[in-house]
């Protein structure tokens, strides 16, 4: 692409005010310029390489890869403090904090130069969908919604104009790996987490993914216990206990843990008098919060009976 050098430069005079500059030539025997400075004075400013008698600024055409840029002091009062390369083109530069996400993310766009023009439908995406983009001038956010394993976006070229109407190079191609709840949890555990995988037993204690992911226990350990609010506080699986209830008799309760907010996934309490008819709950559970990922939940059965059955299904959508 196209570019131009500048450089924080500072000259003193007109009489000592310049460089020879020249990008992948040979000790000056090359395509030299020759660089004044403007306007003098004591103070460091950003000045762009012209050639004396010539293009002012100088436009570089460059391939993809390694460039050299050589200069060369031609008057001593002449000082340089840094170089930047900065293009021609608006150069679109897509960004983001983390590079694994369980949910939706935002990625950042900055261009080298303010731009107009940019639309959420602008944006090339595939495992994914823009939600929206706010920003204007060098900086923007892109809000992205995951729909799969891995989420990539880019800006084709010329989709934005800067203040001259030139259109903007290509993005680079970001990548952004998506992993809904159940998929970090398995990660995190070293299983699988596909789909296929929920009701797999793999460390053998008669317990499937699934379950084990509902009720926050392990998948690499034997670990069946029964959740109890005191002796077993933060996993388990669902008991049953009996309470009495007024005026007099007894009720069969079931308590369980239920993860917060995760898509897709469900817990339905059921009560039946046999172990082929289950129904729904029909009480008002009771529900507290444990910490920031975890309820427990506690439903009595209202329609009582001699002999009495409860259980709880999980249901998770495929992502």
């Amino acid at each position: 692409g196209q570019w131009m050098l500048r450089g924080q430069v500072q000259a003193a005079t007109t009489e000592s005010d310049s460089f020879y500059v020249e990008v992948d030539g040979n000790q000056a025997l090359g395509s030299v310029s020759l660089w004044d400075v403007a306007p003098p004075g004591t103070a460091y400013i950003w000045d762009y390489v012209n050639n004396r008698g010539g293009a002012d600024p100088v436009i570089l055409t460059l391939t993809a890869g390694t460039h050299t840029v050589t200069v060369y002091a031609r008057e001593d009062g002449a000082r340089l403090d840094r170089l930047e390369l900065e293009s021609v083109r608006p150069l679109a530069t897509l960004a983001t904090a983390k590079s694994v996400v369980n949910d939706g993310f935002t990625a950042n766009l900055k261009f080298s130069e303010s731009v107009t023009g940019l639309t959420a439908s602008d944006i090339s995406i595939t495992g994914g969908s823009v939600l929206s983009i706010t920003g204007s001038g060098t900086a923007y956010v892109v809000t992205v919604v995951p729909t799969s394993g891995v989420v990539v976006l880019s800006l084709p070229q010329n989709t934005v104009i800067d203040v001259e109407g030139a259109g903007n190079f290509a993005s680079n191609s970001l990548a952004v790996t998506y992993r809904d709840s159940y998929q970090q949890w398995a990660f995190d555990h070293g299983v699988s987490g596909t789909n296929e995988s929920q009701l797999a037993d793999e460390d053998g204690d008669g317990i499937c993914k699934l379950l084990e992911y509902a009720f926050n226990l392990d998948p690499t350990n034997t670990d069946s216990a029964f959740y109890h609010p005191t002796t077993q506080p933060n996993a388990g699986l669902p008991r049953l206990i009996v309470a009495p209830v007024d005026p007099v008799g007894q009720q069969l309760v079931l308590q369980y843990l239920r993860r917060k907010t995760v898509p897709g996934l469900s817990y339905t309490p059921q009560f039946s008098s046999a172990l082929n008819n289950f129904t729904n709950a029909a009480g008002s559970p009771l529900v507290e919060s444990i910490n920031a990922d975890w309820d427990r939940v506690t439903i009595g059965d209202t329609d009582g009976g001699s002999t009495r059955f409860g259980r709880v299904v999980i249901t998770l959508s495929p992502p």
